[in-house]
């Protein structure tokens, strides 16, 4: 009987998810969505195109789901791919997204687009984006045959974040660094003409 009250312990504790892993580092819960490329015509709404992959809670979590979903590429056209904070989700309809908006940054090519792609979740989901992470609502990345994007969105801009909101734009230049064609701010209820 101790041995069952002693396998329950383990099983109850995070350290049991990662044998391999001493230490667990906690970091704030995002989730990995996919948007199948299959349904990309407006039959189906947006929301029923997205599928949850999975939620991190840790640094080992988040390393063994970069390395094991799908890397981007210039194979998988169409394909989205987006992480956002848990209480948010990749659609504009969203209370988390009401009256809020994302950066846009057009790359200059597919070339080395897991890179880009893996860098900037890194930094949003790590400590590079601390200073400004309340404002962020999540990160997509939009696979197209040329000048991929990636986008970052943002939670809705008042007179108390704005500068929050401009930092972002900020960060997200200089961790693309010369991969980015372009960037811009464009809310979720602006079409570009």
């Amino acid at each position: 009987m101790k041995n069952i009250e002693t396998n329950e312990k383990i099983n109850n504790s995070t350290e049991s998810l990662y044998s391999d892993v001493a230490m667990v580092y906690p970091i704030n819960s995002w989730t990995f969505w996919y948007r199948n490329p299959s349904k990309l015509n407006l039959r189906y709404p947006w929301e029923e195109s997205l599928t949850k992959i999975e939620t991190v809670r840790d640094v080992t979590h988040l390393w063994k789901v970069l390395n094991h979903i799908i890397q981007p590429s210039a194979k998988s056209l169409n394909t989205c791919l987006f992480v956002f904070n848990e209480k948010s989700v990749p659609a504009w309809e969203h209370k988390s997204n009401e009256n809020a908006g994302r950066w846009i940054i057009i790359l200059k090519d597919n070339h080395n687009l897991h890179n880009i792609w893996n860098n900037m979740v890194l930094h949003i989901v790590g400590d590079k984006f601390a200073a400004v992470i309340t404002d962020v609502n999540g990160i997509g990345l939009h696979i197209k045959p040329v000048c991929s994007k990636i986008t970052v969105w943002t939670t809705k801009i008042t007179l108390s974040n704005y500068k929050n909101i401009q930092n972002i734009g900020v960060m997200i230049r200089q961790a693309i660094g010369p991969n980015a064609k372009r960037i811009y701010y464009l809310m979720h209820n602006q079409t570009l003409i």
